[in-house]
């Protein structure tokens, strides 16, 4: 059973950070293309600036899942301890 939870707990966590890391490379992407559209039409950079939005929103959720995860595995290591 605990190598179940283990394996469960280790999946949540590496999908978080993973998620984290892609929405970050994600607002590195929209950020760098808003700042170097200075003669591009209004809508590439209003899809860039959703994109931040819609990233920096991912980011948030995956960092909810990591702090979930870890709190998750310290109760379970309280109670099964």
């Amino acid at each position: 059973m605990i190598n179940g939870i283990n394996a469960g707990a280790m999946s949540a966590i590496s999908n978080a950070r993973a998620g984290m890391q892609q929405a970050s490379d994600n607002v590195t992407q929209a950020s760098g293309a808003i700042a170097n559209n200075s003669n591009k039409p209004v809508a590439n950079i209003t899809e860039n600036l959703i994109s931040l939005q819609t990233n920096t929103t991912y980011h948030q959720a995956s960092a909810t899942v990591l702090r979930v995860s870890d709190d998750t595995v310290g109760y379970l290591i309280d109670t099964l301890a």
